[in-house]
């Protein structure tokens, strides 16, 4: 285990796994005694507890729907080898689920370009190019919400309503604010396989948030109750932090999505500007395969909606930075929402370089001098690294 709140979630799985309850005390004082249930390296430590008080009952401060997904796999290992420590099984576990969404969010974006390579090099970015490679291999919630939700809709793409209601609904177990997800696929289902299919893709969430008020209400809590309240804070410093602030901001932890989603943009109001195109291929400049059940253009605006959606939302709150972690954690699942704008950037980039290298190089030459010049303004403003 990595540190920060993932000793505590594995100690929810591991609660869940072994008594079936939510109830922590007694998993802090067997760490505290030796247990590896918090993870190995925390064997025979004191752990804070992250415990939230509510009408004098102890509730756990962090959601429990993730853990809940992982105590199955859990039990399994109790069974097997009851003093094994969790970190490989959750390690791996998360490794599996994320790379499974690469693969299947490469796909999805080279049928729906028709270009599967760049396709391919849009996902791999979008992967690789921000914290959503590192965060696959630690034990948050958020790598989960964002893979079930890319796996779903890839099912979805293939014609597979069950999987990806069911996916959906395991996405929104994760975290309440995945409901903001769910909506976006929701809508983007209503737009291209009408009203009744999406109405039979929401079965799974609606199920899952059903059983999400039954828990709460069975441990005797408000129907609607989330381990963190939400607490509005500075709506601008949450937007100014998760864009430019050192340890969290996109601009230095994702630049190749930010560069994406500006390209795009420009090269959309261009098109827009000049005419070339009706208003939906100023969105979207090229013509959908008529062989998939999904196109991107109705479903970029959903796309956009999820990330804008999420980073409205955590820069609102009162903790933007999301407490300890590596890079705008709470904006993960909303990051892949930019793969689509990304890879119709890098199109465009394609189209550019061939129209600059054949007609005009010495424009093609001034452009790259400029690129060079904002990356180098770019680069001084990244605050200075901390001593080793």
């Amino acid at each position: 285990m990595i540190g920060g709140d993932e000793p505590h979630y594995a100690l929810l799985a591991h609660s869940l796994a072994a008594d079936g309850d939510l109830e922590l005390e007694d998993d802090y004082e067997a760490v505290e005694m030796g247990s590896a249930a918090a993870g190995r390296k925390r064997a025979g430590q004191r752990l804070d507890r992250h415990l939230r008080e509510h009408e004098g009952r102890l509730v756990p401060a962090h959601p429990a729907g993730m853990p809940a997904l992982l105590a199955p796999l859990l039990a399994v290992q109790l069974a097997i080898a009851p003093a094994a420590a969790p970190d490989l099984l959750i390690g791996l576990t998360g490794l599996a689920l994320t790379f499974a969404a690469l693969l299947a969010g490469a796909r999805l974006l080279g049928r729906w370009l028709g270009e599967p390579v760049t396709g391919t090099v849009a996902a791999l970015a979008t992967y690789f190019a921000s914290p959503l490679w590192f965060s696959s291999r630690t034990f948050f919630t958020e790598p989960y919400t964002w893979s079930l939700a890319v796996l779903s809709v890839a099912a979805v793409a293939a014609g597979r309503l069950g999987a990806g209601s069911l996916l959906l609904g395991l996405a929104l177990i994760t975290k309440e604010s995945a409901l903001l997800l769910v909506l976006a696929v929701l809508g983007g289902a209503a737009t291209r396989l009408g009203q009744r299919r999406a109405a039979a893709l929401a079965v799974g969430p609606v199920l899952a948030g059903t059983a999400w008020i039954a828990s709460n209400v069975v441990r005797g809590l408000p129907p609607l109750h989330t381990p963190q309240p939400f607490q509005a804070g500075d709506l601008l410093e949450g937007v100014s932090g998760l864009l430019l602030s050192g340890d969290r901001g996109l601009v230095w932890f994702a630049p190749i999505l930010v560069a994406g989603v500006v390209i795009w943009l420009t090269g959309a109001a261009l098109d827009a500007l000049r005419g070339r195109h009706r208003a939906e291929r100023a969105l979207l400049p090229f013509s959908p395969s008529p062989l998939l059940p999904f196109s991107p253009s109705p479903l970029l605006p959903f796309a956009l909606l999820a990330f804008v959606a999420y980073f409205v939302l955590a820069a609102a709150w009162i903790d933007w930075r999301g407490g300890s972690g590596f890079g705008p954690r709470l904006l993960l699942p909303g990051l892949p929402g930019l793969a689509l704008p990304l890879a119709l950037a890098i199109r465009t980039g394609q189209r550019a370089v061939r129209l600059g290298l054949a007609a005009r190089p010495a424009v093609t030459v001034a452009g790259v001098a400029l690129a060079a010049w904002l990356a180098s303004r770019l680069l001084r403003r990244l605050p200075p690294a901390s001593p080793a």
